[in-house]
């Protein structure tokens, strides 16, 4: 009896995997359509914008820098589609609104409509543990992370409503878990995961189709090791001297090499893995909700998510042991500082008790 139940289990998963796939596999010709990519620079944006371009789509590509404008220009000479580079900062809603007037103009030109808006730009809000960051890094991490893709959104859904066509958004696996010392980036990517799931909700009666990516580590300039020791740097050299004897040296130094020793052993140098969910998002009949990329974050940081946060926290606990080599703050290694209590942390009573004991 057993037995029996597995196999029809095992069929019923069998026939459910085939179904999908096969509703999947449904594509819309894309040729000719017109498609906005913010954070087109370098990495997964620089990588979609090109293969779209090869398949004849046009795209406006949003760019913070005019070098990356100019190497992306460069790259796409030959190609089908036709490129149209647009200066973009999106924690600016008055580059936002310039951006919009220029795809509009271009869209009004051609008369065409445009097919899908993919949230790309982002940047890796992380410097180490939570007493080393203050609310400015927050406020950086949300005004790009978190408002920038609401900034497009907002401006843009019009247009996609129109053309009853496809927002796509760059999220992350750190926006279904937590981990060390990503508190400012986690805040906003769990934010960023809730806005786009009421926007997919409220988009559905319109015919818009709305989709998510959470990629684990992939090799892009956001793992840039020297980027990431001058942030952690710049935070270090910020903090008050009790802080800094709390951490200690030892504690930020190997944070740093572990941090970038670690992100360079696991993170996928394969970005089509990535731009290959983006042209699924935007060409499929029946997109995913969610599009989970890179090995690290199918077999380990999204099934954890689903688990009790008592099974979580001990996890992430256990793989922070093992890759920073058991690491501690200096406060919880150095008996010396367990015994001396930080005098700005004393309370009034403690500094009468400890006067008393001296007149004694």
């Amino acid at each position: 009896m057993l037995i029996t139940l597995l196999c029809w289990a095992i069929g019923l998963c069998l026939a459910w995997w085939l179904l999908s796939w096969h509703r999947e596999s449904y594509r819309i010709n894309m040729k000719g359509r017109y498609v906005l990519i913010s954070g087109c620079d370098s990495g997964f944006g620089r990588q979609l914008a090109l293969r779209l371009l090869a398949d004849g789509v046009n795209v406006f590509a949003g760019c913070f820098t005019v070098s990356g404008a100019d190497s992306l220009v460069a790259d796409s000479g030959g190609l089908k589609g036709k490129l149209f580079p647009v200066d973009l900062d999106i924690t600016s809603q008055k580059s936002v609104d310039a951006c919009f007037e220029t795809v509009r103009k271009v869209l009004n030109q051609k008369n065409a409509n445009l097919w899908g808006l993919v949230n790309n730009a982002g940047f890796l809000a992380v410097y180490g543990p939570m007493d080393w960051t203050d609310v400015v890094d927050y406020e950086q991490s949300i005004n790009v992370n978190l408002l920038g893709a609401i900034r497009m959104s907002k401006k843009f859904t019009p247009l996609i409503k129109r053309s009853v066509g496809r927002i796509v958004t760059m999220i992350s696996a750190s926006g279904r878990l937590h981990g060390f010392y990503t508190a400012p980036y986690v805040t906003a990517k769990f934010g960023l995961e809730g806005y786009i799931d009421n926007l997919r909700l409220e988009m559905r009666p319109f015919g818009v189709k709305v989709s998510i990516l959470e990629p684990g580590a992939f090799k892009t300039n956001l793992m840039n090791p020297q980027a990431m020791r001058e942030r952690v740097e710049s935070a270090w050299n910020k903090l008050d001297e009790d802080t800094k004897a709390e951490y200690g040296v030892q504690f930020k130094d190997n944070y740093i090499l572990r941090h970038n020793a670690g992100t360079s052993l696991i993170a996928n140098r394969n970005l089509d893995i990535v731009a290959d969910a983006y042209i699924h998002a935007l060409s499929a009949v029946h997109p995913r909700h969610r599009y989970v990329c890179g090995w690290d974050a199918r077999l380990f940081l999204i099934p954890i998510s689903f688990l009790a946060s008592t099974w979580q926290d001990a996890l992430i606990q256990f793989m922070m042991d093992v890759t920073s080599g058991f690491s501690k703050p200096a406060v919880l290694t150095d008996k010396k500082h367990q015994k001396m209590p930080n005098k700005a942390l004393l309370t009034d009573k403690d500094k009468l008790k400890s006067a008393n004991r001296s007149i004694g």
